[in-house]
């Protein structure tokens, strides 16, 4: 039912607005379709029900006659009436929800980054001892390989002994024979004394210094292209007999391939 009664415009919970409705609608509608169209126009506003309300207006002065302009307070029809304080209170109960509202969701959100950074720090303390098993194998492969080069570089150095073992003993041989074809009946090797790492001194005694030295330039010539260097050393007469001495440095030739 409509009402017109200050007490709507008064009530402290009304909702109030202003409403513009078509005259030629208006001139149809007889007084309580009228408050019911007023109260559907501020439903949407006023959250309340136009079956529902409790309805009180004012028309105003319009400047455009085809207009009509209606001051309007709506309440909930049977509610508990207080003093009007204007507009403003019916929009509290909103704003309030909104607030709530807006606090719910930050809590959420605050809860929800709360629980993915536990998950986060689980997942980062079940990883760390992987990471460090990880860490531990890396280091062993690590040492396991720099023992392996060390092997290898062993297992070159065996075999580059073995080789140059192996080209000695073969050079040996050869300057031996080489020895026994060239001396002849001319000279006696009395001592062959190791002077050096790869080398030694052949002491022997010839007939005459004549021998001592043709000996020595024949075993130089004999043994260069084997890889042996000779030097002739001192001699001395020993009465009837001359002794001398000639040193013998194995290198491989390297000189002979240098030139």
């Amino acid at each position: 039912m409509a009402e017109k009664l200050d007490s709507v415009f008064n009530d402290r919970g009304a909702f109030r607005r202003e409403v513009r409705l078509a005259a030629a609608q208006v001139a149809a509608l007889g007084e309580s379709e009228l408050a019911f169209a007023l109260a559907y126009e501020l439903e949407p506003f006023s959250g309340v029900k136009a079956g529902e309300a409790s309805v009180a207006w004012r028309e105003l002065d319009a400047s455009d006659l085809a207009v009509k302009v209606y001051d309007v307070a709506v309440v909930k029809a049977g509610r508990k009436r207080g003093k009007a304080v204007g507009g403003v209170s019916a929009l509290v109960k909103p704003l309030v929800w909104l607030g709530v509202a807006a606090v719910a969701l930050v809590a959420a959100d605050a809860a929800y980054l709360a629980f993915n950074t536990a998950r986060c720090r689980d997942e980062i303390g079940r990883r760390q001892p992987l990471q460090n098993e990880l860490n531990r194998l890396n280091g062993e492969f690590s040492r396991l390989r720099g023992e392996r080069n060390a092997l290898a570089d062993g297992r070159e150095a065996v075999i580059r002994a073995d080789r140059e073992a192996a080209e000695m003993r073969g050079a040996y041989a050869e300057l031996f024979t080489t020895l026994a074809s060239t001396c002849g009946g001319r000279v006696v090797i009395k001592s062959i004394d190791s002077a050096n790492e790869g080398g030694f001194e052949l002491h022997g005694v010839a007939a005459t210094a004549e021998d001592a030295a043709a000996v020595t330039a024949a075993l130089e010539r004999a043994v260069a292209a084997k890889g042996w260097r000779v030097k002739a050393g001192g001699m001395e007469a020993q009465g009837a007999t001359t002794a001398f001495v000639c040193s013998f440095v194995y290198d491989g030739g390297t000189e002979g391939d240098e030139k």
